[in-house]
C-alpha cells in the first residue's frame, strides 16, 4: 500500500521534470474513473448495426420501444425504459418517420423517467385505457384476462398495426447497468460452425419454429410490411455472420411455421425438409405454444427437441445446433379466464441446458432470462406486437442479440 502512493509520487515528480502540471496527474485519474462515452446518434430509420449492439451493454440504447396507455382517468403515467435516463437522443414513432420534441411532447423526470406531455401530440397515439382493458371477453374479439374482463387482441399484418401504433422508440444515454445474467459466448460447444465461419467456407443455416421464428410480428415481415421495415430475427442473425465475417456463402432456410410445438417440429416431414438442406448449424425454437398448455411437461418438450436433434443427425451426422429458449408470453391473458397462457414457457430452459450439457454439438441462447429480466423493469405490452404472445421489433432484436453472442466470439 505505502508502495503504491510512494510510485504515484515518483510518477507525478517525473511528469513535472518533464513540464508537466499536476493536472496532468487529475485527467489520467478522470479518464480512468470516467471513461469517455460512446458515440451515439439518432435513429431516423432501421440500421443493421445500431440495432443488434447488446441490450445488456454499453452506454446507450437504440430505439427501446414502449406502448403509451392511459389510466382510467385519461393520464398516461410516467414511462420507465430499461435504463434510466441520462439524455435523451431522440423520441420517434415505432416506424421511426415521425420525431417528436422534447419539453413539448415530452420531458425526462428527475428519475430517468419519460412523462408524456398533455399538450403535446404523444397523447393523440396513446391507448385508450377501455380499449386495452376490456368490461367482457367477445369470442374471436379480445383474450380473457386472468382477473376478469378481457384484454386487447390485436396482431400486425396487411399494413394494420397491431399495438406498434401506440407506441414510441426512444434512442438515449444511461448510467445504467444491466442487472441480469448476460448471455455468454459459446462457441467451443459448436465449433465445426465457428470454425467454417472463421475460414469463410460455406454454411447451411437451418431454422424450425414456431410464429416468433417464422418472423411474426418484425415489422419488415412481408405479412406485417410496416416501418422501419426490419427484418425478423433469423435475417438479422445470417445478415450480420455475412456482413461480419465478409461471407456471402451462408445459406439461410427458415422452415418455421406459425402455431407450430415442438411435437409438430419432430415429425418426420419436418426432419426431411431440414435434412434436404444439409444444415451444418441449426436452430431449434419452440416453447411458446408448448408451454402454454399446462400438461405439456418440461420432460416432453425436451424428449421432443433430442427427437428433432436425433433425427437430422441421422442423416446429417455434421449438423450443430443452437436452442433458443423462448421470451414469456402476456401472464394477464388466457385461453380462459383466471388461467394464464404463462405455464411451462419458463421451465423449459433448464431442460434446455441439460441437451446442452449432454449432447455434443448444442448451445443454448438464453432468450428466457434476458426477457425475464427486462420486464422486471418494463412491461411485456412495450416489448410486444401484439398483447399475447409475439415480439415486436425491439424483442426480435433481443433474439438476433442473444444468438449472435452465443456464436460469435468478438460479438
Amino acid at each position: 500500500m505505502k508502495r503504491g502512493v510512494f510510485g504515484k509520487i515518483v510518477s507525478c515528480a517525473l511528469m513535472l521534470s518533464l513540464g508537466m502540471c499536476f493536472s496532468g496527474c487529475n485527467e489520467r485519474e478522470t479518464s480512468e474513473t470516467e471513461p469517455p462515452k460512446q458515440p451515439i446518434s439518432d435513429l431516423e430509420r432501421y440500421d443493421m448495426e445500431k440495432y443488434l449492439e447488446p441490450v445488456w451493454e454499453g452506454d446507450h440504447i437504440y430505439a427501446e420501444t414502449a406502448m403509451l396507455l392511459k389510466d382510467k382517468e385519461g393520464q398516461i403515467p410516467e414511462i420507465a425504459l430499461y435504463y434510466p435516463i441520462e439524455e435523451i437522443i431522440s423520441v420517434r414513432s415505432f416506424g421511426l418517420d415521425t420525431l417528436y420534441a422534447e419539453n413539448v411532447d415530452y420531458r425526462v423526470t428527475e428519475e430517468g423517467k419519460l412523462e408524456i406531455l398533455e399538450t403535446g401530440a404523444l397523447y393523440e397515439i396513446a391507448c385508450e385505457y377501455g380499449d386495452y382493458y376490456q368490461e367482457r371477453y367477445i369470442s374471436g374479439v379480445n383474450w380473457p384476462a386472468v382477473d376478469g374482463g378481457a384484454q386487447m387482441k390485436t396482431e400486425a399484418e396487411n399494413g394494420e398495426a397491431g399495438l406498434t401504433k401506440y407506441q414510441i422508440s426512444v434512442t438515449y444515454r444511461h448510467k445504467g447497468a444491466y442487472e441480469g445474467e448476460k448471455p455468454s459466448y459459446k462457441g467451443d460447444k459448436i465449433p465445426e460452425t465457428v470454425y467454417k465461419l472463421e475460414r469463410k467456407e460455406r454454411l447451411s443455416v437451418v431454422c424450425l419454429g414456431d410464429s416468433i421464428s417464422a418472423g411474426w410480428t418484425a415489422s419488415g415481415y412481408e405479412w406485417v410490411n410496416l416501418k422501419p421495415y426490419m427484418p425478423m430475427y433469423f435475417e438479422l442473425v445470417t445478415d450480420y455472420l455475412k456482413e461480419h465475417y465478409e461471407n456471402s456463402s451462408i445459406l439461410r432456410t427458415n422452415l418455421s411455421v406459425g402455431g407450430m410445438t415442438s411435437s409438430w417440429g419432430k415429425e418426420s416431414t419436418q426432419i426431411y425438409n431440414a435434412t434436404e438442406r444439409n444444415p451444418d448449424l441449426m436452430i431449434i425454437a419452440f416453447g411458446m405454444n408448448d408451454g402454454s398448455d399446462a400438461s405439456f411437461s418440461a420432460a416432453t418438450f425436451k424428449g421432443n427437441i433430442e427427437a428433432i436433434i436425433e433425427g437430422v443427425r441421422a442423416k446429417c451426422p455434421q449438423t450443430e445446433f443452437i436452442l433458443v429458449s423462448t421470451m414469456l408470453p402476456n401472464r394477464e391473458v388466457g385461453y380462459n379466464t383466471g388461467v394464464s397462457i404463462l405455464q411451462n414457457q419458463a421451465k423449459y430452459l433448464p431442460v434446455l441446458l441439460e441437451l446442452e450439457q449432454e449432447t455434443e454439438g448444442v448451445a443454448v441462447a438464453d432468450v428466457t432470462s434476458v426477457h425475464a429480466e427486462l420486464m422486471e423493469k418494463k412491461h411485456f405490452r412495450d416489448m410486444s406486437s401484439n398483447n399475447i404472445n409475439h415480439p415486436n421489433d425491439f424483442m426480435q432484436r433481443v433474439y438476433a442479440q442473444v444468438i449472435l453472442k452465443t456464436l460469435v466470439a468478438d460479438y
